[in-house]
């Protein structure tokens, strides 16, 4: 079982949980000049959040802005936990191989950062309130598909068992 993060404090806190796949993919052309999909170790991560007072829009229900910062937060975290293997790679074991050199180039682009990476797009629908305080809300986030360097993530957050919000983005 994932543990429960709880603080008396009005900001959220987190805990996160990775979920680690081999995948490969092979080229279907030598000559294509469409980069390779991005190749990503960890697809789906879990995140539980503990919500303290101070974050409501109307009493007792978390404000909307702050459910698509937890939904883009966890997103991120996907990202980031994959900081090593967003790779242009044919496969993990040539993602693996050019880790250190992607990171360096990572670094020099965000000048000091970890992935190069950000939000294109992100829709989101709301589906129930997400009452506060909330000892643990779960957000999930994975990969449904790449298509060159962009990606596609769905993720889903969660409140007492019943889903409150989905949202669908590109990066």
């Amino acid at each position: 079982g994932v543990p429960v993060v709880t603080a008396p404090a009005a900001a959220p806190t987190s805990t996160t949980t990775t979920t680690s796949t081999t995948t490969t993919s092979s080229s279907s052309s030598a000559t294509s000049t469409t980069p390779p999909p991005l190749t990503l170790a960890i697809p789906a991560v879990k995140t539980l959040y503990a919500l303290g007072r101070g974050l409501d829009g109307f009493p007792r229900v978390l404000h909307g802005g702050l459910v698509a910062t937890l939904l883009d937060e966890t997103m991120g975290i996907l990202l980031t936990t994959n900081e090593q293997h967003v790779v242009l790679a044919p496969s993990l074991a040539a993602a693996a191989a050019d880790v250190d050199a992607r990171r360096e180039q990572n670094q020099r682009a965000q000048s000091g950062g970890t992935i190069d990476c950000v939000t294109a797009s992100m829709s989101i629908r709301f589906r129930a309130p997400v009452r506060t305080p909330a000892e643990a809300v779960l957000v999930e986030t994975k990969v449904v598909r790449s298509e060159g360097r962009r990606l596609y993530l769905t993720t889903e957050l969660s409140a007492d068992g019943k889903v409150c919000a989905t949202g669908e983005a590109v990066f």
